[in-house]
């Protein structure tokens, strides 16, 4: 038997704590140590971030075991976790520890704060001189306005939020424009504020509604090998069980490429959550604020994920925003019809450099000496001057965020170097020499440091010129390049690399875009 001492406790926190987080039984030990000395089942959890709470507090409470502790760092708010404890006990339930977890150095320090306790046992008549806090759950209860009701063993309580302390910021956004305009630029900025709790994914023609939403999926018991249907939630369910459960926290879904997917077909029946309320709304007695959705759907998977409760309508909680992405100039994408539009504030992002930072609207591409804002600027009014040759033009125009300033650095190695006049020359040569395997370790090395130069240096036309001429300029290149010397993307991305350097590499283009782009020169 395990020696019945305070300091014996402590190892079963400590092995908890070391444990690897995604592995199974960690609290054994504990349990097995209160099983040899008090006689009974117990549960064990450490809470480690505040979204933690109602997931570890369900998971504990659904063994009905007697004796439950939870170890929390201390960023974890107490009073929301003695509050979620309170709503959800049962009457099995004798003792609950919080215990507060410092780990410094691999030195872990403990803090007996607050045993709860709902009826006489051993553990806590034992424990209890460690504690800051005793508290009678009863009175504790009527002290925080809680009804005094508990559930019977083996049966789960409907989950109930504090309605009234949630934050009222959700919304639905969309934010669409160029590609590299900077819209998840403007969203990481200007709607995830510190402390919001974020989920990220992103749409494509594959995506349907069992992933965004959950899917029913066997499951094989660990113990008896049995087989179970169960519904297993997507990243939609998941994060609107997080924000409901936890009323003063904000949580935001972004969703990338929104019209890469079905968007409508994905939501399902839950696209009519998207239509939220402007002011407070009270329904069956519960008063929900503003941002919350207007109308309640039926989904019992969602329901008894959320709410434990199947037959509960669902509404998508006004702490929780939606916030999507699009391309405007994406093809071969599904369209977004009127009636999903208009659950959205739209937002177009503006593609202008007039926040963009400083270091990428003035890096010089390579060593053209023109800066990446002039030739956007450039390229962009030409798009737009061509909207009779060319459909949407707007939309085809370069997003100020198309490129990093990592894509636009000079990789001098490039230059061709001894008797060559060329990179390509100097580039053949080496080529040549190694399938004949005559290369000395002197010249092993210039290709090598050719080759890498080369690839970085490729980075900015394969990026941008490929698609100016495949896509922006697709139906009339002669608009922008030069078409009586280069007929095709390939001689236009071997004359920007390998054959020119410095101003001479945009020579792929017109003339008259030249001297936009060096009137000094003129």
């Amino acid at each position: 038997m395990a020696n019945k001492t305070l300091d014996a406790f402590k190892e079963t926190l400590g092995v908890l704590i070391d444990a690897n987080p995604h592995a199974r039984n960690k609290g054994d030990e504990f349990k097995d140590w209160i099983k040899d000395n008090f006689g009974c089942d117990a549960r064990i959890s450490y809470i480690k971030e505040q979204r933690q709470i109602t997931n570890r507090v369900s998971e504990q409470f659904r063994y009905f075991a007697p004796i439950v502790v939870f170890v929390c760092v201390s960023e974890v708010k107490r009073d929301t976790l003695v509050r979620y404890i309170l709503e959800r006990d049962y009457k099995q339930l004798e003792s609950v520890a919080i215990i507060g977890a410092t780990v410094s150095d691999g030195e872990k320090r403990y803090t007996f704060e607050r045993l709860i306790t709902f009826k006489p046992s051993d553990f806590a008549e034992w424990i209890k001189l460690n504690f800051e806090k005793i508290e009678d759950a009863v009175s504790l209860k009527e002290e925080l306005g809680i009804s005094n009701d508990v559930a019977e063993g083996g049966e789960e309580q409907e989950v109930i939020a504090d309605e009234s302390v949630r934050s009222e910021s959700g919304e639905n956004v969309l934010l669409y424009g160029v590609p590299g305009s900077g819209k998840s630029w403007t969203i990481e900025h200007e709607y995830c504020k510190p402390g919001t709790i974020v989920e990220r994914l992103v749409f494509h023609p594959d995506y349907t509604n069992a992933d965004f939403v959950g899917q029913i999926l066997p499951v094989v018991d660990p113990e008896d090998k049995q087989v179970t249907y169960e519904f297993t939630a997507g990243p939609f369910t998941n994060i609107f069980k997080e924000a409901y459960q936890n009323p003063e926290s904000s949580y935001v879904l972004i969703i990338e490429e929104i019209n890469r997917g079905n968007a409508p077909a994905i939501f399902g029946d839950v696209f009519q959550l998207l239509d939220r309320t402007f002011v407070e709304k009270t329904v069956d007695g519960i008063t929900y604020p503003a941002g919350t959705s207007e109308y309640g759907v039926t989904n019992e998977n969602i329901a008894k994920k959320v709410y434990n409760n199947a037959k509960r309508k669902v509404r998508i909680p006004s702490n929780l925003s939606i916030i999507g992405t699009m391309n405007t100039s994406d093809q071969n994408v599904f369209t977004l019809d009127t009636a999903f539009q208009r659950r959205w504030n739209m937002r177009l992002i503006e593609n202008n450099f007039n926040n963009v930072r400083g270091t990428l609207a003035s890096a010089e591409i390579l060593d053209t000496k023109v800066s990446w804002q002039r030739f956007c600027e450039t390229v962009n009014s030409i798009i737009v001057g061509n909207r009779a040759k060319m459909a949407s033009a707007e939309d085809k125009r370069l997003g100020v965020y198309f490129v990093h300033e990592q894509d636009l650095k000079f990789d001098d190695r490039i230059l061709p170097t001894g008797s060559f006049t060329t990179t390509y020359d100097e580039l053949n040569d080496l080529v040549k020499q190694e399938l004949l395997d005559t290369l000395d370790g002197e010249k092993k090395e210039r290709l090598s440091d050719l080759r890498a130069a080369m690839r970085h240096n490729r980075m900015f036309p394969e990026k941008v010129i490929k698609y100016l001429w495949d896509d922006a300029f697709k139906f009339n290149p002669e608009a922008l390049f030069d078409t009586e010397r280069f007929q095709s993307l390939e001689d236009v991305i071997r004359a920007f690399v390998y054959t020119s350097s410095g101003k001479d590499r945009f020579n792929i283009l017109k003339p008259t875009v030249r001297q936009l782009l060096y009137p000094d020169n003129q």
